[in-house]
């Protein structure tokens, strides 16, 4: 069984379902914070809750045989950053790693996350967002070597050249518009052969 945690959200419900089309049997966990119930496929199971709650996650991986995690959950939102820095360490963080620690009690050591960001590279001063998915990236990579945990990581982010705005009425608070670019279908796919390969072989896959 796949546990897709956000799997309620625009992108989690399609991985979810494209799991179930290959016959993968998923577990969804979600707050509906930003995702929707009606989103998840009538065939996936689902439980609401927030993967921060440790009894929650003991319960889930103590009722159930859970092979993978599939982490697609994050509150983190373009022009959101800076003004909720807490509140993004708090889910994108501090949750991880309490969802960590509990796959290393259950022994589930197969972990896939993918991070939605608008930069890479090394992060400068104001880059609040790299900050936070660069700490993430390092605590999955001390779990990885200190428990011996499989894991994939996608950073789907904007590659295309800088492009001139047209405009200053945007609602966001860089005073700039959204710009993400990378075809969803393509992330789906790109999460369901992380998942394939993943529980295929013990190995560890970076991008």
């Amino acid at each position: 069984m796949i546990l897709v945690v956000g799997g309620a959200g625009y992108i989690g419900s399609q991985i979810v379902k494209e799991l179930l089309d290959q016959s993968f049997e998923v577990l969804v966990l979600d707050n509906l914070s930003t995702g929707n119930r009606v989103a998840v496929d009538f065939r996936a199971r689902f439980i609401e809750g927030n993967f921060e709650d440790r009894e929650l996650l003991q319960e889930i991986f103590s009722e159930k045989s859970i092979d993978a995690v599939l982490h697609v959950a994050s509150t983190s939102l373009v022009g959101e950053s800076p003004e909720h820095t807490i509140k993004n360490d708090q889910t994108n963080v501090s949750a991880i790693n309490t969802l960590l620690e509990t796959m290393v009690e259950f022994s589930v050591k197969k972990f896939i996350l993918t991070i939605n960001t608008t930069s890479d590279g090394i992060p400068n001063e104001e880059d609040l967002e790299t900050k936070s998915s660069l700490t993430i990236e390092k605590v999955i990579e001390d779990f990885s070597n200190i428990h011996g945990m499989d894991y994939a990581i996608l950073r789907s982010i904007n590659n295309d050249d800088t492009q001139t705005l047209l405009g200053y009425d945007y609602s966001i608070a860089d005073g700039t518009c959204i710009s993400i670019n990378i075809h969803d279908t393509n992330l789906v796919e790109a999460l369901r052969l992380s998942v394939e390969k993943m529980l295929e072989q013990d190995y560890l896959i970076y991008t």
